[in-house]
């Protein structure tokens, strides 16, 4: 999850054409680009807004990243608004050998969610409506496991890398201490695993956005409404809706559960409020097993320090006692 945001807008010419610009022509995109601003820069994953017209406030949102895109599109096409929820347009698609995959959206433009109580039930307002998507049998093949099996997994890959990475003389002082501990934590949490699928139990199996957080969220105003747009969809899968309705963690959206249990759909009865604190609680857990999974794909690499696990032991621990686990 290393990256940074807001970096220097870079300005076009026909000799050295910004990647993006190239891209978003290759792809079919027919207007010209006056310049690129830098949304978001990481080893995996890049976001570039291509300017088209600055008199005119006409953009396009550029995402690169090093994987395919799988499922966004179809999010965006057809999901949503099955749902009656708010979408982005999605202009094209471009793919640069085995490793670099682009796609086009609108441009869902500046306003950031802001952790106030009206955003909140916004949020959970979005997740009523978004769980009353039907999925199917394919979609579940189709999609990856977002309850507690696919963040076992995620435990059990972070743990393999790490284990296998802490020999190495780079990884000295607070970072071999942060992975000692993380080991150390993750024993103990997959040993009490069968206390988290028993939790999930009173929960449907429902479209999970998986990284419902600020940075991938922006509020649309309109005449008489505000509207939510959510995008990047990369973490999306089926499995119990514990990672949306987490908690004050990564910058996640933290949805009003009084107000998401009143709309809740698939639940065989209204949820009472302690079950959703205990599947938010739980949420954070997740949450957490995936960025850390996430960050443990750098380790093998000899650049890498381990000083992004530094804050990972406190986290988790803060975690574990919330949920009692």
């Amino acid at each position: 999850m290393a990256e940074t945001q807001g970096a220097p807008a870079a300005a076009l010419s026909d000799v050295h054409p910004h990647p993006a610009a190239q891209a978003w022509h290759a792809s079919g995109g027919a207007l010209p680009v006056e310049r690129v601003e830098s949304l978001r820069q990481g080893r995996h994953c890049r976001v570039e807004r291509l300017v088209i017209d600055d008199a005119d406030r006409c953009s396009v949102i550029a995402k690169w990243q090093d994987r395919p895109f799988g499922f966004e599109r179809r999010v965006q096409e057809e999901i949503l608004p099955s749902v009656g929820l708010p979408s982005l347009a999605v202009y094209g698609e471009w793919t640069e050998g085995a490793n670099a995959f682009w796609m086009f959206f609108e441009d869902a433009g500046d306003e950031c969610f802001q952790p106030s109580d009206d955003d909140r039930r916004l949020v959970a307002q979005w997740l009523g409506a978004l769980h009353n998507w039907a999925w199917r049998r394919s979609d579940t093949e189709a999609l990856p496991d977002r309850g507690p099996s696919g963040y076992l997994e995620h435990l059990q890959s972070a743990h393999r890398t790490m284990a296998g990475c802490l020999g190495e003389a780079r990884l000295a002082g607070a970072s071999r201490s942060a992975l000692h501990d993380l080991l150390r934590q993750l024993d103990g949490l997959e040993g009490a695993w069968s206390h988290v699928e028993s939790r999930c139990t009173v929960a449907p199996r429902t479209l999970v956005h998986g990284d419902l957080a600020d940075k991938n969220a922006r509020i649309r105003r309109r005449a008489a409404s505000r509207d939510l747009l959510v995008f990047d969809w990369e973490m999306v899968g089926i499995g119990v809706p514990c990672v949306d309705l987490a908690q004050g963690t990564f910058g996640s959206l933290s949805p009003d559960l009084d107000v998401y249990r009143q709309l809740a759909r698939g639940w065989r009865h209204i949820p009472a409020r302690d079950d959703l604190e205990q599947l938010a609680a739980v949420g954070k857990i997740f949450r957490l097993l995936a960025a850390i999974d996430w960050e443990a794909r750098s380790l093998p690499h000899a650049w890498c320090d381990g000083r992004e696990f530094w804050p990972f032991p406190e986290w988790l621990c803060d975690a574990r006692l919330d949920a009692d686990l």
